[in-house]
């Protein structure tokens, strides 16, 4: 797992108070394509939920123009769950059913596809007394969109360092299952992917591996925690990370059609929060921006660079050409623009405020 608690604790913020959406239609393979706030004055703990025979007679899959949306709900002495909320835009019917998860603070505790919500549970757990039991395991398990539920895999090991379910990400077109294997230092580390039919490993890359053609990109390899899903929209290319700390040292691009892979060095100044975009692979950079991970050493360096009238920019550079190009200034010093691709073609950003709190929403496009 990165260290990297500044975007941790953005995420974990939004995955207690708010959930994903995603619009199935024919003409989009099966990205999800945004967020929906909910509301911070209240945690959720409890809602209602649709009647089992309700639920039942809706097919496996979603159908074209329904909107699926999830809801966290965090309880202190037993299994988390998420609220599965989803509607048909014509009809306006509405549907909700329960998926228990292993845990609301998780920053990937959830995905939603077509054909499925894919949710980490956990089991042999005594919630209320926080101790594991003799027959402690994680599973991933799969919920259609009728409610039913079943288990795609488990995995019994005891220690977060060796279960392989501390992660996971699913393609768009719910053929693939990527898994972390082992840790940083540990000689096994590596990504696995696996046909999540027959659960047999279709690809590997051992950190070994990784080491003989960059020894500079060794690092912790992490499943591109600024974006929902970590496969490009298409479902063709899985994206990962190698990261120390909070810096960025490079990126792993997996090819799904002949298991090809390349690694692509991170340009200067990248770190945990910048955004990639899984189609074009372009990177958000803000140059000169450092991480301290303490607030009186941040603000130190804040009033020496507006001191000096220096202020943040940002960039996005591509990690095939390298070209670099302008999208936002700011005066505010080592600041931070909290950007993220809403779509392959136009980013999100947050113009930065003297406190440090998310100004004026913008949009930039790609020409």
């Amino acid at each position: 797992m990165h260290n990297r608690i500044f975007i941790l604790v953005s995420i974990l913020t939004l995955s207690l108070l708010g959930g994903w959406w995603y619009v199935y239609s024919t003409k989009t393979p099966a990205p999800i394509d945004g967020t929906v706030e909910m509301s911070t004055s209240t945690p959720v703990t409890t809602m209602s939920t649709s009647s089992t025979s309700e639920i039942s007679k809706h097919g496996e899959c979603l159908e074209e123009g329904e909107r699926v949306e999830y809801q966290l709900i965090k309880k202190d002495s037993k299994e988390d769950s998420a609220i599965i909320m989803f509607r048909d835009q014509i009809s306006e019917s509405k549907f909700n059913f329960l998926v228990p998860i292993s845990s609301a603070t998780h920053y990937h505790p959830i995905e939603l596809h077509r054909c499925g919500v894919y949710a980490r549970r956990t089991f042999g757990y005594d919630f209320q007394k926080k101790i594991l039991l003799a027959d402690y395991r994680e599973e991933l398990w799969k919920y259609n969109f009728n409610g039913i539920g079943s288990s795609i895999i488990k995995d019994e090991s005891r220690l977060s360092t060796e279960n392989i379910l501390g992660d996971f990400r699913i393609d768009p077109t719910e053929k693939y299952l990527v898994l972390r294997k082992g840790y940083l230092g540990s000689p096994d580390f590596a990504i696995i992917i696996k046909d999540i039919h027959t659960l047999k490993d279709v690809f590997t890359l051992p950190l070994t591996e990784i080491e003989k053609q960059n020894p500079n990109l060794v690092g912790d390899i992490g499943f591109i925690e600024s974006s929902d899903n970590a496969w490009s929209s298409d479902g063709r290319y899985f994206w990962a990370d190698l990261a120390d700390g909070a810096n960025e040292l490079g990126f792993i691009r997996i090819d799904s059609t002949d298991w090809s892979h390349k690694l692509l060095p991170a340009p200067p100044d990248v770190l945990g929060g910048d955004a990639l975009n899984l189609d074009t692979g372009d990177i958000t950079v803000h140059p000169g921006h450092i991480w301290f991970g303490d607030k009186e050493a941040y603000e130190e360096d804040r009033a020496s660079r507006r001191a000096k009238g220096i202020g943040t920019e940002l960039y996005i550079e591509n990690l095939f050409t390298h070209k670099r190009t302008l999208v936002a200034t700011s005066t505010e010093p080592n600041a931070y623009f909290k950007p993220k691709w809403f779509s392959s073609t136009t980013l999100e950003y947050f113009m930065p405020t003297v406190e440090g709190d998310k100004g004026e929403r913008r949009t930039w496009v790609v020409q």
